[in-house]
């Protein structure tokens, strides 16, 4: 059984798949592609040359990648978040640049319709926060929408935690006293109360 797992690496020339215990590798290259398991046949090829993360939806019917902030001397190339549907085509479902976030959570709700990204930075540039720089987005798979959750108030976003029931999540943000705020995937507003 053990000799039958299948699972990523990244390596320095990119992602592979090893299979068993020992880790024979069944391919390492600088493209990232989507295999089948079971008859280890590609289905299909991705260019992606700065994904540090790749998610399955709950439900394996999306596919979701991120990309960091970049810096190449002048030039710099936002982060981007993609969903993916795991369509024949592998059809881009929704996706969202940011600036200057390295690093960021991806939460999916267990319905696998919405995803939450929470983006971050270690050194905040102001200089107003120990905690680096955090900012929420929401990824609405089912209308294709992405965009920056609102709050009422400044300051580091410290969780944000999805319902069980799918519609609605909850964020503890902001300087001391913190803030908790639900919000639903219909809205831009929230509900708060003090922590």
């Amino acid at each position: 059984m053990a000799n039958d797992l299948i699972y990523a690496v990244r390596s320095s020339v990119g992602f592979g798949l090893r299979k068993g215990l020992e880790g024979q590798s069944i391919f390492e290259d600088s493209r990232t592609r989507v295999v089948d398991t079971q008859t280890q046949q590609i289905r299909h090829e991705f260019d992606l040359k700065r994904t540090t993360h790749i998610v399955f939806s709950p439900l394996d019917t999306h596919l979701v990648t991120y990309q960091p902030y970049q810096i190449y001397g002048p030039k710099s190339e936002p982060g981007r978040v993609q969903v993916l549907s795991l369509e024949e085509k592998f059809p881009v479902v929704c996706s969202k640049s940011m600036f200057k976030f390295d690093k960021a959570t991806l939460t999916w709700n267990h319905k696998g319709s919405a995803l939450l990204v929470m983006a971050s930075v270690d050194v905040d540039k102001t200089n107003q926060s120990y905690y680096g720089e955090q900012q929420l987005f929401l990824m609405n798979v089912l209308s294709g929408d992405a965009y920056m959750v609102p709050l009422a108030k400044t300051g580091p976003v410290y969780a944000a935690r999805w319902n069980p029931n799918g519609k609605e999540f909850a964020v503890c943000y902001g300087y001391m006293p913190a803030k908790v705020g639900k919000h639903t995937q219909r809205q831009n507003r929230e509900s708060t109360s003090a922590v």
